[in-house]
């Protein structure tokens, strides 16, 4: 099968986890024998990043661009609010990057097309282009971009919105009547995220798909960080440095512990990184690392005792709860979005309400107290890993797109 993959970013340029996942389908899908061609964007380099380029790695062939705006995708994280909002109503009103994605199509003429996030390639006008040259078309939702210019559905405060703001609910009705029945099915990690779609009129049309993201799993679980646990207690914070991922409540909260075995790394980059080492300082036991590649990653979490993710907003899904799982590292997480769907309470980890500092500094001391229940924690962490297979994901994504194909047939 041809299979085009559309996402706003790619490794080793990537932004979070939606790039991580495109990056992981796409191997899998060529090591399975499948055609398979990525179209995403490549950060400005000159006048000749404007067009179309194309190169093969891995036996899978790539096209990359900068669509014209007055920055590049990947220095948006970097950007003020402003900013970012002016990037966004150029990206609505400019049809340049889809009419250069409409081109690369009709060059290529897939069987199936499976666009990611695809900020930058001009969504409104996207679609429809998509449905002028008639390939089926399958959708994974892994942010709130046609819901929210900021992404997150969080207000300038920092609070969730639990209610669209008019500007918001006028923007979503415009994407969702863009949108309108062109996919054929609609891919949502979590039912949460489906859910908050679904209300607000999106893919009313389409079939909706709740399938998780995969991993690539290990046979046996490795017991090198339960032997680590015993002499230093290694808690792990793996995401972007920005307000939404809640690495400010960690670091609150791990600073109140009195457990000098305990070690906490943040692992990633982002533009609270110098506000998140300001609260830090006079703490030995918090190490920064930077950005880390994947190797890199797994390496970590084969060191490590516990995994935290305190996000502060309606975290759709979590690719770093499933890859800790996957190590048998079990993880406290905030009771928000989707994450809620990963945790099996008492199991594979507990869950706290997002922001409480307090309540995550007693689950941290219970289980840094308790290494049996750690260990009973590690092992059920690692069973329940067993669900995100990448290969029966796969498979699933395969069934998916035969589906879709026949459409057109």
């Amino acid at each position: 099968m041809k299979i085009c993959l559309i996402s706003h970013a790619y490794p080793p340029e990537k932004l979070g986890g939606a790039e991580v996942y495109a990056e992981r389908i796409a191997a899998a899908l060529a090591h399975k024998g499948h055609r398979v061609t990525v179209i995403t964007q490549a950060p400005f380099r000159g006048i000749t990043s404007l067009l179309p380029k194309k190169y093969t790695k891995n036996g899978i062939s790539f096209y990359s661009f900068y669509p014209l705006n007055i920055f590049s995708i990947y220095q948006a994280h970097k950007k003020p609010l402003l900013a970012k909002a002016l990037w966004r109503a150029i990206d609505l009103i400019n049809p340049l990057p889809a009419l250069l994605v409409q081109g690369i199509l009709k060059k290529e003429r897939p069987d199936i097309i499976h666009t990611q996030i695809i900020h930058g390639f001009s969504p409104l006008f996207l679609f429809r282009a998509i449905k002028k040259i008639k390939i089926p078309l399958v959708q994974t939702i892994h942010s709130y971009g046609f819901l929210c210019f900021r992404c997150d559905l969080l207000r300038p405060s920092g609070r969730v919105c639990r209610r669209l703001p008019f500007f918001c609910r006028v923007f979503a009705r415009i994407s969702a009547a863009a949108i309108g029945g062109i996919p054929q099915a609609v891919i949502s990690p979590s039912k949460f995220c489906l859910l908050l779609h679904a209300e607000q009129g999106f893919f009313s049309q389409a079939k909706k798909i709740v399938l998780a993201n995969g991993v690539a799993l290990s046979d046996t679980l490795k017991e090198n960080h339960n032997t680590i646990s015993r002499r230093e207690f290694r808690i792990i914070f793996a995401g972007r440095l920005a307000k939404n991922k809640g690495a400010q409540v960690l670091i609150g909260a791990f600073r109140k512990l009195a457990a000098p075995q305990a070690k906490l790394i943040i692992a990633g980059e982002g533009n609270w990184e110098n506000k998140l080492r300001r609260l830090c300082q006079g703490d030995k036991r918090i190490v920064f690392t930077g950005k880390l590649s994947a190797e890199e990653m797994r390496s970590l979490y084969a060191s490590a005792s516990l995994t935290v993710v305190p996000s502060l907003y309606y975290e759709p899904f979590g690719n770093c709860i499933i890859e800790s799982l996957a190590a048998g590292v079990p993880v406290i997480a905030s009771r928000i979005g989707g994450i809620p769907e990963l945790i099996q309470e008492g199991s594979n980890g507990y869950l706290f309400e997002p922001g409480d500092r307090p309540g995550l500094k007693k689950l941290l001391e219970r289980i840094i107290l308790n290494p049996q229940q750690l260990e009973a924690l590690s092992q059920n962490a690692f069973l329940s890993s067993r669900q995100y297979d990448l290969t029966k994901h796969i498979g699933e994504l395969e069934k998916i797109y035969a589906e879709a194909k026949n459409v057109y047939a």
